[in-house]
């Protein structure tokens, strides 16, 4: 009977491992999709929605523009709005946004139902993009699908899900990292999706995440290059520099009428990221919870429970992590302090000062959720290699 026991065992082992090795972008992008909808059930099954700003402007812009690219127009004013509006200049109407045209060229009515589906697709598309980073860092399928998992539970999802552009800014962060992981020696392909990923920021992500995941990027980049012995070829070089002024040039097309028309006067902003502003919403040490833990949470009954059942054995995680680790994820780990680093030192006054004195490279008023995704991806990465290490 041991002997039965330990072949069936041995039979199931060889069998997840074989379907994992032959499929394993398949069964990554299916289990995430079904824990993404289980865990947002209501959501996707029940005909419930995101509250309070999710079903007022960041909904009906893209509802709007969609309306009007359906008819063969081009949505250059938006005359509901107070006396009517400049479109172009408002990146948060999702008028650059490929999603919002492709509804709009087939003819598919933006109707809450779907953007809220849509919403939870987003979450899923970060978990996958999660999946996508670990993979670049040399983590095996199994663990880096648990990593993608983890990121499905991120607190920021909650936190934020009243406002669509910091849910699109948190899943296209991955990405952003996964696009320029290893540009030393790494596979091409992750290099020419950079100004895709670029235009989907820019597009799409809340405005104020843009710079802040711009300069983390950057840290990321300049760590994983002072980490290596290689130089890069020139051939290599060049194609990093062409990707990087290729997104560059789709980013200044998508921002440049927004910050045309702010430069003329031509739009007002109700509320300034002023120093005392963005110091009351900077991450202090109780927010460390809302990196699995958040006060507004919209998952199924006890929402805050589930986020701990992952955001535990995430802290224990750490714990299997040595010196190579941290060393031979030294990108990760650098972009996550900077991280942290951005979303607190708003809180003090002088500091403060100085970062709202820099315009549009702090122009948020929200600095803990503009950057809080940077800690909590740095701490499942660091984790699941952790738990690898562990269980080893």
């Amino acid at each position: 009977m041991a002997n039965h026991l330990h072949t069936r065992g041995s039979w199931t082992n060889r069998t997840v491992v074989r379907a994992v090795s032959r499929y394993p972008r398949l069964l990554a992008t299916g289990l995430l999709t079904v824990v993404g909808m289980v865990a947002y059930r209501a959501q996707i099954f029940a005909d419930a929605t995101f509250p309070w700003d999710f079903t007022g402007r960041v909904t009906t812009g893209p509802t709007f523009v969609a309306g009007v690219i359906s008819t063969g127009q081009f949505p250059t004013w938006v005359p509901y709005q107070g006396s009517g509006a400049p479109m172009l200049s408002d990146i948060g109407s999702g008028i650059y946004y490929p999603i919002t045209w492709l509804a709009g060229l087939l003819q598919i009515p933006l109707t809450l139902d779907l953007q809220t589906d849509l919403q939870v697709m987003t979450i899923i598309a970060g978990a996958l993009g999660t999946v996508a980073l670990l993979r670049a860092r040399s983590i095996k399928w199994p663990w880096a699908i648990l990593g993608g998992v983890a990121f499905l539970f991120f607190g920021g999802f909650a936190g934020q899900a009243t406002h669509m552009h910091h849910f699109r800014g948190f899943a296209l962060y991955p990405w952003l990292l996964w696009s320029v992981t290893d540009v030393r020696s790494g596979p091409s392909g992750r290099l020419l999706a950079l100004p895709l990923v670029a235009w989907l920021l820019a597009a799409g992500a809340y405005p104020g995440q843009l710079p802040v995941f711009v300069l983390l990027a950057a840290v990321y980049v300049v760590a994983d290059y002072l980490r290596g012995d290689v130089a890069p070829s020139r051939q290599r070089i060049v194609m990093f520099g062409l990707s990087v002024a290729a997104a560059g040039l789709i980013v200044g097309a998508v921002v440049w009428p927004f910050l045309l028309a702010e430069s003329s006067d031509l739009l007002f902003r109700a509320t300034l990221p002023s120093v005392e502003k963005r110091a009351g919403q900077a991450f202090w040490s109780v927010d460390f919870l809302g990196l699995y833990l958040d006060r507004w949470t919209f998952l199924p009954g006890d929402g805050s429970t589930k986020s701990w059942s992952v955001g535990i054995p995430v802290l224990i995680g750490l714990a299997g992590l040595t010196r190579e680790h941290l060393r031979r994820l030294s990108a990760v780990v650098w972009q996550g302090i900077v991280g942290i680093g951005l979303a607190v030192l708003p809180r003090f006054e002088a500091i403060g000062e100085v970062m709202v004195s820099l315009g549009p490279v702090f122009s948020s008023r929200f600095p803990s959720a503009d950057a809080k995704v940077a800690p909590a991806l740095a701490l499942i990465v660091l984790a699941i290699v952790g738990w690898r290490s562990l269980l080893s």
